[in-house]
């Protein structure tokens, strides 16, 4: 499997019969499915070598596409402040500028679901060459495996902004359905305890007194959202909202998973 089975074209009804950030976060949390997938997840990537460029995501969408649109992220500078906002646009992805930084994956395909023009993203874009095309096909293998697979994305994760935040700061995403647009900003972390975390990085962890070498799951809080507080937008679509008893999620634990030297 190589490299271009990342770069289909966007599938606007797939991206559209996604759920709410909302019920993908209550599924895959079910019976400790999430810390399942997780674990598994943090082995492969390891296994494969592969974590330094790709995490997972919650596969969710806020708004629906139109014909011919699909979802696109940029630098943005909005309200005075420097942003990540995603909204639908029209046309093919040109990608000298822009790749797909998240995908769905079913019958062992790669399905783009949203594109970025973040250009830390496209330097870990890969090229023919950099992964091996056994790890796609164990990672769709996986994916088909698991109870939560259809939620659960393979995503490059990393983006400029992270440059410029300090530890106690994560992105935050606030989405608005009337302008059909979610827009990610430097956070405190003290602002993100009633947000749902949507994505999840992985590190490789090695154990100075044996030598061995673990994979190991950093829930670090990278991308959250949080919307407005319900009804209908201008456009007819409901507005999620994070209300009604929302269990808020502890940030920025660290647990080792997985077994000693995967190969």
């Amino acid at each position: 499997m190589s490299v271009k089975e990342l770069c289909r074209s966007f599938d606007m009804d797939r991206y559209n019969n996604l759920g709410s950030v909302e019920e993908a976060d209550k599924i895959v949390r079910t019976d400790d499915a999430l810390d399942e997938f997780l674990s598994r997840a943090s082995f492969l990537l390891v296994k494969h070598g592969v974590q330094f460029r790709f995490g997972v995501a919650l596969l969710h969408r806020h708004y629906l596409c139109q014909d011919g649109e699909r979802m696109s992220q940029s630098f943005q500078v909005s309200d005075g402040e420097a942003a990540l906002v995603t909204k639908p646009v029209a046309g093919e992805a040109n990608y000298e500028v822009e790749v797909p930084w998240l995908w769905s994956v079913s019958d062992g395909r790669y399905y783009p679901m949203e594109f970025t023009s973040d250009e830390t993203a496209i330097s870990l874009f890969p090229e023919d060459g950099d992964i091996a095309g056994e790890f796609l096909a164990d990672f769709a293998d996986f994916v088909e495996t698991s109870p939560i697979g259809h939620l659960i994305g393979l995503a490059i994760i990393e983006r400029e902004l992270h440059r410029e935040m300090s530890d106690d700061c994560t992105l935050l995403e606030y989405s608005s359905g009337n302008e059909r647009k979610s827009t990610l900003y430097v956070r405190a972390l003290s602002e993100v305890q009633d947000s749902i975390i949507t994505t999840w990085a992985f590190q490789a962890a090695v154990d100075p007194m044996s030598g061995c070498v673990e994979p190991a799951t950093q829930c670090r809080p990278i991308y959250k959202c949080r919307c407005p507080s319900g009804g209908v937008g201008e456009t007819g679509i409901a507005i999620s909202a994070h209300g009604n008893g929302h269990e808020a999620y502890k940030d920025g634990h660290f647990q080792i998973r997985g077994q000693h030297n995967p190969s």
